[in-house]
């Protein structure tokens, strides 16, 4: 290793290390202010104990092995906001009591967020923070800012500061110790927002203290007068920051105490996900390393449940830290260690030196944090989000300064649904609306019946749903339903319904579904609903839409119910005795061709029920016309199973698509009954172009006029699905 490595390495461990030990000493402070400000220089100890694990974990077990993890702003305010409630509510017991049991119930929270994220990366569900609403993430961010900024204010007068006691801020003496430090803050944050550089805040905070001590000097105040004005952390005795911590601290803890507090730790386990996936998918971006958030998740976990242990607040990947180290040439566990180093130093080392340092850096630091997040959501995001989900988070902002916390991250989580339920019930549930003229059945058909269902354009009309029917989406539908259903002139004969692509439907769409139904009834319209699975059956069974007797009809397919109204359609309309004879290709060719014979000219074959008349992979080399009987297309797959793709009933054509393609059979065609039909062979239409070529060009004419009415059919219902 060069020595110039050596020194790059060196000077980083130093500044990352510094800054951890400030961040570790500011989280504390916040977390220990107030009436717990006479147990900081414990809570001092603990953090730095749980930074100095987590840091020899980021080093070790992290994906990127220069990840730098630490106690976290997020989870530090939630547990200043839930330690304020803990003391201001605390007379059961004494002060040790009370230091027991807020630091069992930050190590028990840690404890518990790091097997929870341990359990999620070992399950594979990193992927859940993609449903936490934007907005509501952003405004959790923005209370938090508002929280730390409180919370550095009220550190440097010594109260806690909220909306409604404000007004501490502005008692005499008080504002020449809150405002330089909050000036400091802002002036932090410009700072890092226009010069990029991990370097950047450090100096500042180097600049700040170095302007502190300097003004104490020029005003001859000193360090006494500093400390006797509250201005220095402390006083701290000379034993170091872990002295008289032991497991006294377990046992003399108030335990109703901690798992009353279960809420709050539910909050704090879910911003460690967020927060931990957050910065890896940064830290990726940033970095172009493959990151597997799932093992950091395991990794997070790991070190949160090795922090606990000492006492350690919940942390997770530090972003800034990490690609300081990185732009600084350190990439490997060089920086883990290094800042694992100077936090376990500081850690068993005395607590006397922090007595002169000013608080107000720290709270600096804080006001920076909250400053920062403030401008990222109530300015910078502004313009990226919809004024409806700005609003949000200006709704949990402000609900959170002045109820609570957790009250506004769940008034955020209910208005986000809200809005969800506005906006996904204006998407259109239904895929296509279509009729039975542009989508026939799978049953081909003489050409002539083709051309009666295709001139019933109004017959029947095909309703193709998908997503998630509630009583949103359902309204919606059966308004437009039952206005079709109850207008004379838009009024079908049929209306299918068809549920395969359905998620799941509640039971107030099965309530509009009903009235559908009984409106259907009224104006004589058959309805019919197709594709419902079990459950939606049983939910409609159970509300009565669907009963024994009933007019609704269900059947299991589209196609089911398409046959159902073609075979009506057809049946309305009169039928001759050749009912089952080849109808329109056979009959056109005769009344063009009346001297040809043909039966002769052609080759007429007899098939029997359950024959193979094509094979599927077969060469294409003729057209079949049936005359009489039944046939049935299917698919066979490379496993064997077989998949119905049509039924064909005399008159129709099979098998013109791959003569003239010249491809290979795509499926099979078996007999379902015994069945008379005419094979017109390739080789048969090479003679015939000899003998008698206008009767070969009538029947490309007539096979091209087959194909065209088919592909007009395709056109008309891509037309309805808007493709």
């Amino acid at each position: 290793m060069s020595a110039a490595v050596i020194a790059r390495s060196l000077f980083a461990g130093a500044v990352l290390g510094s800054m951890a030990i400030v961040f570790s000493i500011s989280f504390a402070a916040i977390i220990y202010s107030g009436d717990m400000a006479a147990f900081l220089s414990r809570g001092i100890g603990l953090t730095l104990f749980g930074a100095t694990v987590m840091a020899l974990v980021g080093a070790l077990r992290f994906s990127y092995r220069g990840t730098i993890a630490l106690p976290q702003d997020v989870t530090a305010l939630i547990l200043s906001l839930v330690v304020a409630s803990v003391a201001a509510d605390w007379s059961a017991g004494s002060r040790d009591q009370l230091f027991a049991t807020v630091a069992t119930l930050v190590a028990v929270t840690t404890a518990i967020t790091g097997l929870v994220l341990y359990l999620f990366g070992r399950l594979r569900l990193g992927f859940v923070v993609r449903y936490m609403p934007y907005p509501v993430i952003g405004g959790f961010l923005a209370a938090t800012g508002y929280f730390l900024t409180t919370g550095a204010l009220g550190m440097t007068i010594g109260e806690n500061i909220s909306l409604w006691s404000a007004g501490a801020l502005f008692e005499p003496g008080n504002p020449v110790k809150w405002a330089p430090w909050l000036l400091a803050g802002l002036l932090f944050c410009v700072a890092t927002n226009r010069i990029r550089h991990g370097i950047v805040l450090p100096a500042c905070i180097l600049a700040a203290a170095v302007c502190f001590y300097l003004a104490l000097w020029l005003t001859g105040i000193g360090i006494d007068g500093a400390r006797a004005a509250g201005l220095l952390l402390g006083p701290f005795d000379a034993a170091s920051f872990y002295a008289g911590l032991g497991t006294w601290i377990v046992t003399d803890a108030d335990w109703g105490v901690v798992v009353s507090q279960l809420p709050s730790i539910v909050v704090v386990i879910g911003m460690a996900i967020i927060g931990s996936l957050l910065n890896a998918s940064g830290l990726e971006l940033a970095t172009g390393k493959d990151i597997d958030p799932d093992h950091d998740l395991r990794a997070v976990g790991i070190a949160n449940l090795l922090a606990s242990v000492g006492g350690g607040m919940v942390g997770y990947h530090v972003l800034s830290q990490t690609l300081f180290a990185r732009a600084l040439g350190v990439t490997g566990s060089m920086a883990g260690v290094a800042v694992a180093l100077f936090t376990g130093v500081t850690l068993f080392s005395s607590a006397a030196w922090l007595s002169v340092l000013p608080i107000g850096v720290f709270a600096a630091v804080i006001a920076f944090l909250g400053i920062d997040l403030l401008f990222t959501w109530l300015w910078t995001e502004r313009r990226h989000l919809p004024a409806r989900d700005f609003a949000i988070v200006l709704l949990i902002l402000g609900v959170a300064a002045t109820v609570g916390f957790l009250q506004a991250i769940a008034v955020g989580l209910l208005a986000a649904s809200v809005l969800f339920v506005i906006a996904y019930a204006r998407i259109d549930v239904v895929r296509l609306r279509t009729t039975v003229a542009a989508m026939p059945s799978r049953v081909e058909r003489g050409e002539t019946d083709m051309r009666r269902l295709s001139e019933q354009d109004g017959y029947a009309t095909i309703y193709q749903l998908s997503g998630y029917l509630f009583f949103g989406t359902a309204s919606r539908l059966q308004s437009e339903l039952v206005a079709m259903a109850a207008s004379p002139d838009k009024r079908p004969r049929f209306i299918l319904v068809d549920f395969k692509r359905v998620q799941g439907i509640d039971a107030s769409a099965a309530f509009a579904l009903g009235r559908l139904d009984r409106v259907c009834a009224a104006e004589g319209v058959e309805l019919i609903f197709s594709g419902l699975d079990g459950r939606q059956a049983a939910l409609l069974e159970r509300s009565g839409v669907l009963s024994e007797g009933g007019r609704l009809r269900r059947v299991d397919q589209l196609d089911d119910a398409l046959q159902i109204v073609e075979e009506q359609l057809l049946a309305h309309g009169a039928r001759d005795a050749k009912a089952t004879e080849a109808i329109g290709f056979l009959d056109e060719l005769k009344r063009l061709h009346p001297q040809v014979d043909l039966a002769e000219s052609l080759e007429e074959v007899l098939a029997h029920a359950d024959e193979q008349v094509i094979e599927q992979g077969a060469p294409a080399d003729s057209i079949i016309v049936l005359q009489e009987g039944r046939l049935r297309v299917e698919y066979l797959d490379p496993q064997g199973a077989v998949t119905p793709v049509a039924r064909i009933l005399p008159g129709a054509l099979v098998g013109e698509i791959g003569l003239y393609a010249h491809a290979p059979r795509t499926a099979r065609v078996v007999a379902e009954q015994a069945s008379r039909l005419l094979r017109i062979s390739a080789d048969t239409l090479e003679r015939l172009g000899r003998e008698n070529p206008m009767l070969v060009a009538d029947i490309h004419r007539l096979a091209a006029s087959y194909l065209a009415r088919r592909l007009i059919r395709a056109k008309s219902l891509l037309r309805d699905a808007d493709m």
